[in-house]
Parts: structure tokens; sequence; C-alpha cells
């Protein structure tokens, strides 16, 4: 899903087993969640050199809306996890409601199936 989430915002990613991206000038982490799925997670070592993270959180039918959330306000709401990311880093995660009421709606796609 990064890629086509990475090419719905104009983001380029910076490799192709990350969901590391460039935006602009700033550095982010692309992230996504079904209809079900309440929240997304980013390891703690990603969020000390990311600026924002990008998520888009699936809707019924199909569309997905996308939000941007500074990465200080990611870390600011977020709770920890039981896992601890593939390299043993601990993963915050942080809720759609944070991401509604705290980020900037960017946009919305539909992936590709």
């Amino acid at each position: 899903m990064a890629p086509q989430l990475a090419a719905a915002v104009g983001a380029t990613l910076l490799g192709k087993t990350s969901n590391e991206a460039t935006l602009g000038t700033k550095r982010v982490v692309l992230k996504s969640a079904n209809s079900g799925t309440t929240a997304v997670g980013v390891t703690h070592k990603m969020l000390d050199r990311i600026d924002e993270v990008i998520a888009a959180f699936g809707k019924s039918g199909g569309l997905f809306v996308m939000y941007s959330l500074p990465a200080a306000t990611f870390s600011k709401h977020m709770r920890e996890s039981a896992s601890k990311g593939a390299k043993g880093h601990g993963v915050g995660l942080v809720s759609r409601g944070v991401f509604e009421e705290h980020g900037r709606e960017i946009g919305t796609f539909r992936p590709k199936s």
C-alpha cells in the first residue's frame, strides 16, 4: 500500500522495504489502516528521524481518507504497543481519532486492487 499512498500524496519512497519517504522538504512515514483498524503504529527509532506521519484510514466502500500528523504530536498522544517492531525497537500506537482531531486532512484515494 505504501507505493500507492506515496503516489497519492506526491511523496518519494526512500527504499523498497520501508514506508519512509520524503514529501517536499519533510521526511515522513506512510501508514495505512483498513476500516476496522483503529490505530497505526510507528517505531520509536523512526519517530526520532521523521517530521510527519501520513496515515490513510479506510472507510466503507474502499475509500481511504489521508491525514498528516506532526511526529511530535504523534509522540505526545501515543500509547505503547506490545510489539517491539522488527528490530526490537518499541512501537507507539496512535488512534484514528487523534489524526482526525489533531491532524490535517490531506485528501482521499481509492487504492488499486
